[in-house]
């Protein structure tokens, strides 16, 4: 078993680049998805019409746009989870426990500093939607006041 500071530097190396690999595979799925969400309804009249190479292709288009932010607001979080995970049952199991509260532990342990890690990103992005919603152009982060 690794000690807890080199559980925790390998768990933070596996979180980062789970986080990247996860969002570079899915990150065009859910572009997609949210062009086809938040788009009219008549704006994408579908295959088979007479446009549906110009359908295609805008739907299509630019499927990694936003991508940087998003791994930018992910990835510490997620090493983050893992590096205190590994690091919370690594300590754990030297302390002889029973088998499931090592891994309860651990779990614990991430999801609490994933959530401290994550907090302020989603903060700015909320503040960033709402601003951008009132048709605001506000900086990213700030909030203008209701006067």
């Amino acid at each position: 078993p690794l000690q807890p500071v080199a559980a925790a530097m390998s768990g933070a190396a596996q979180g980062a680049a789970q986080n990247v690999v996860k969002q570079v595979v899915l990150h065009p799925f859910d572009t997609v998805k949210t062009r086809l969400q938040t788009t009219e309804k008549d704006a994408w009249s579908g295959p088979g019409e007479a446009d549906a190479p110009i359908w295609r292709s805008a739907l299509f288009r630019d499927l990694y746009r936003g991508l940087i932010p998003t791994l930018v607001g992910g990835t510490p979080g997620s090493a983050t989870f893992f590096a205190a995970k590994e690091a919370a049952s690594s300590a754990l199991r030297a302390e002889a426990l029973p088998v499931p509260l090592p891994t309860l532990g651990g779990v614990v342990a991430g999801v609490l500093s994933a959530k401290v890690v994550r907090t302020p990103f989603d903060v700015a992005e909320t503040r960033a939607m709402a601003a951008r919603s009132r048709g605001s152009s506000a900086a990213p982060g700030k909030l203008e006041s209701g006067s």
